[in-house]
């Protein structure tokens, strides 16, 4: 009998165990080319893995529990101990899911360089639909060229309670779509969680809870091509840098309770030298060391930045927004220990509960200082400012105080003297002002 008559005789054979019977099955990786044993039932298939078996044969051992699952529509289960082996992949049709008996109870240890666990769709479908990975912790024997899960072209799966610890890259993110991390950990990698620039499509939606990068290289990075990302709740302390964000695809991307302590440099970089994203929101995260910091973020490039109800401690500056930045928006943001709240391009703008930035522009809304708001474009007839004084029958652009009045703007004079009032438009030209009315 060939081996593959074996096969197909023990793959028949195995539709009609009962729960807790076992099937024998050949799986070849390398020089293993012996017998696999895998413990299947009708709701769980369980990986013939051992402490004692070499990275190879523990990798086929994966190898063949997944392929049993995917036939029978079980789960696959790695039971509880820690397991050399040299990585494994999820089928390019998904519909897979694997479990641990919890992080640090069960652990893939990667002898070998590459992902630790691959989930790569075709490009042209089917995009490794449906999978799912848990309660387990995924380590490797050196950070060269190791990447914890490698994730390309797949859609809908979860992937929660798992650990990856000692990877070059802890998760790598390309081009995957309406998808779920819960409660996963990176720890001592280079780079964190990885978002890079893809040919394909880009990511959305993006959904992260409680994920979190303790003392990595780089906490996050994204390069370009996520489109929708929600990241709520997650510690990054004790890493180099915290997050950069570069590329012009990177478009409504939010940061929520993400507690950014102890990081070594910049908490935050957005945009590079050419390219910046368009839509990032930072909301109630803490900023926090505990000796000086210099910046906290540094805004380079980009459309619209917005930072709501963050609170920082112990920095000289807590946002640097260089000349080529877009627009910044700061509400109900809290300091602590920090010398200069916004420092555009030189000028200091001290911590309010609402500030707006924009090219040379600033709104500000100011408890103890001064209030500075733009006037806006609007149809004749809508008051955007007031102005009056004793004698005052005509308004200039230096009654707009750090602002640049542009055709449309309206505005209202009072005389205090008589009482009268004057309609005041801006041309192109300059101000158009109204006879006196009561």
């Amino acid at each position: 009998m060939t081996d593959e008559s074996r096969r197909r005789l023990l793959r028949t054979a195995g539709m009609g165990l009962g729960i807790g019977a076992t099937a024998s099955v050949l799986a070849a990786c390398g020089s293993d080319t012996g017998p696999v044993t895998i413990e299947s039932s009708t709701r769980t298939v369980v990986a013939s893995v051992s402490a004692t078996a070499s990275g190879p044969q523990n990798s086929a051992r994966i190898d063949a529990a997944i392929t049993e699952a995917g036939r029978t529509g079980a789960d696959v289960l790695i039971p509880g101990g820690t397991y050399d082996f040299t990585g494994f992949s999820f089928p390019r049709g998904g519909e897979v899911s694997i479990r641990g008996a919890g992080r640090g109870a069960t652990v893939l240890r990667n002898i070998a360089q590459g992902a630790s666990v691959t989930a790569h769709g075709d490009p042209g479908g089917p995009y490794s639909p449906s999978w799912s990975l848990s309660h387990l912790t995924l380590d490797a024997s050196t950070r060269d060229d190791t990447t914890g899960l490698d994730v390309l072209l797949s859609t809908g799966f979860t992937v929660s309670d798992v650990d990856i610890v000692n990877h070059r890259t802890g998760v790598l993110h390309k081009s995957a779509w309406a998808c779920q991390y819960a409660d996963v950990r990176v720890s001592d990698c280079d780079i964190g969680w990885r978002f890079p620039t893809s040919q394909f499509t880009p990511s959305a939606p993006v959904t992260l809870t409680n994920c979190h990068a303790i003392e990595t290289g780089t906490a996050v990075e994204i390069e370009d091509g996520i489109e929708c990302l929600l990241w709520n709740g997650g510690d990054w302390s004790g890493c180099g840098t915290g997050m950069v964000v570069t590329g012009n695809e990177v478009r409504a991307v939010r940061l929520q309770a993400i507690n950014f302590e102890r990081i070594e440099n910049e908490d935050v970089i957005v945009g590079a030298d050419a390219a910046g994203p368009a839509g990032l929101s930072l909301v109630s995260c803490r900023f926090f060391r505990t000796s000086r910091g210099l910046v906290s973020i540094r805004y380079r490039r980009g459309q619209a930045f917005t930072v709501t109800d963050c609170s920082w401690t112990d920095y000289r500056t807590a946002i640097v927004q260089e000349g080529t930045a877009g627009s910044l928006v700061a509400m109900a943001n809290a300091t602590s220990l920090v010398e200069n709240f916004i420092d555009r391009s030189g000028t200091i703008v001290l911590n309010e509960p609402f500030v707006a930035t924009a090219g040379a522009d600033i709104a500000q809304v100011s408890f103890a200082g001064t209030t500075v708001l733009h006037s806006v474009s609007a149809p004749e007839g809508v008051q955007t400012k007031f102005v009056s004084g004793e004698g005052k029958r005509s308004i200039s652009d230096d009654d707009f105080p750090n602002l640049r009045p542009a055709p449309g703007w309206t505005a209202v004079v009072e005389d205090t003297r008589s009482g009268t009032v004057r309609h005041a438009v801006r041309g192109s030209d300059g101000w158009r002002v109204s006879a006196p009315y009561q």
